[in-house]
């Protein structure tokens, strides 16, 4: 092809030389056959390529034993024949588990990202028990591996499904932490990594593995507890309350208190968060204060944080889990009478005093008796308090505790009789006790105790 462009080159030279007419007879000719000739040693070019890639599969067939492209799309077909629900049934009764097993134990990268992506769609649907047979197929553990590949994708995909398989089945979750998915190369960077979608498979994959007692401690220890708590203010909503609900659920545990209260220093930005205008935050977060709550080391903290703003405007939501979490944060500060003070004495934004136990009464007169008990447990502590019970009856608390003995339910009597009983001691008070009709339901409760698991309530009215 070249020495016949060169010809034709020299054929246009001559010819302008010896003043001949430029008719591009021979000159074309011969350019004709340059570009045949150059295109025949193309086709040549890609042939031999060809060949030298067919040999190389061959070979690689040969080492493998399989044909790696091939199941490489293998592992695609199946993962799209998974997206329809009706079809999952019938593959795993073919085998399907024992083939993603065998595609994730290799050392291709992108065979395993495919058969992790086969597994993501099984995974849509726990109809077919596909979430317990994924486990018991011994598939918990290459996923593990794939969750430390430094490749983003692959991880986060890996994360994907073990997300969904330890949603709901304790043997999974004990199995992901038996293979180490705590260690610090694996869900610890992918906590602390850039990816958005990663961070949010990473944290909902933490929220489902804090559900397990053990791994509480675990991971309390481990290097995901600082970028989780960074990740519980994150301006995506999804992330902010799975890092939220792990947090809430390690709280759950009391050794990982130290952790949360001291080395991390949760409580304060957990406070703040409850004031979040978003009901999903605002749940999550102020679970995780009142399990912290629990420890009176946090009590303080909270106090100084101006939690107690953070807590009122909380009992004023009219979401039910809002409204427990706030009865739960009060049962838990409520037997420490050194924050009885900071209740009675916080000012009213409209200048009234004695304003900080108003929204527990409110939350004691609601039709939920799980939030009526735990408003209750609040009360009775506060009325126990010899400095305060005077304040405490008459900002209404004297009128809620007369309401409450005389409810249907046998631990709400018992509480409001135990708190009459604590005001009694007051000299200042016996007289409102009975102008405000409090010997009504003592009188009640004492004539319709009859069964053994009374005695209890009878000993409140007999006092």
């Amino acid at each position: 092809a070249e020495e016949l462009e060169e010809a034709a080159e020299a054929a246009e030279a001559s010819a302008r030389a010896a003043g001949l007419p430029d008719d591009g007879g021979v000159p074309r000719d011969l350019r004709l056959q340059a570009l045949q000739a150059r295109a025949e040693a193309d086709a040549e070019e890609v042939a031999w390529k060809r060949s030298v890639h067919t040999v190389k599969e061959a070979q690689q067939t040969r080492d493998l034993g399989y044909d790696q492209e091939a199941r490489r799309y293998a592992c695609l077909a199946l993962g799209n024949l998974c997206m329809s629900v009706a079809s999952h049934a019938c593959l795993l009764e073919a085998g399907l588990l024992e083939a993603m097993r065998g595609a994730l134990l290799v050392q291709d990268l992108e065979t395993r990202f495919n058969a992790a992506f086969c597994l993501n769609k099984l995974c849509i649907s726990d109809k077919a028990g596909q979430w317990d047979a994924i486990g018991a197929a011994g598939l918990v553990m290459p996923l593990v591996r794939l969750v430390r590949e430094p490749d983003e994708e692959s991880r986060t995909l890996g994360m994907a499904v073990l997300r969904r398989v330890t949603a709901t089945v304790p043997e999974n979750r004990h199995e992901a932490l038996e293979c180490g998915i705590l260690l610090p190369r694996v869900l610890g960077d992918a906590v602390a990594c850039r990816s958005p979608e990663a961070r949010r498979e990473a944290v909902s994959l933490l929220a489902h593995l804090s559900t397990t007692h053990r791994a509480r401690r675990l991971i309390a220890n481990s290097a995901c507890l600082m970028p989780l708590l960074e990740l519980a203010s994150s301006p995506d909503p999804e992330t902010s309350r799975n890092a939220l609900g792990a947090l809430a659920n390690l709280a759950e545990d009391a050794e990982t208190h130290r952790h949360l209260i001291f080395k991390a220093a949760a409580l304060p930005p957990l406070i703040k968060l409850m004031r979040s205008k978003m009901l999903s935050i605002v749940r999550e977060s102020s679970r995780a204060v009142a399990n912290l709550l629990v420890n009176w080391h946090s009590h303080p903290i909270f106090l100084d944080e101006n939690g107690l703003m953070s807590l009122f405007l909380l009992a004023r939501s009219s979401d039910n889990e809002c409204q427990f979490n706030a009865a739960s944060i009060y049962r838990r500060l409520a037997p420490n009478t050194g924050t009885h003070e900071a209740f009675h004495t916080f000012p009213d934004p409209r200048g009234l005093k004695k304003y900080g136990l108003h929204p527990l009464y409110g939350l004691a007169q609601l039709r939920d008796e799980s939030i009526q008990s735990m408003a209750s447990g609040a009360l009775y502590y506060f009325a126990a308090n010899q400095d305060w019970k005077v304040d405490f009856a008459t900002s209404g608390g004297l009128k809620v505790m007369i309401m409450l003995a005389g409810e249907e339910s046998r631990e709400l009597r018992m509480l409001g009789c135990g708190a009459l009983r604590h005001m009694s001691l007051s000299t200042r008070l016996k007289k409102r006790i009975v102008d405000l009709g409090g010997l009504g339901p003592l009188f009640d409760n004492s004539m319709r105790a009859q069964q053994p698991e009374d005695v209890e309530l009878l000993t409140q009215c007999a006092a």
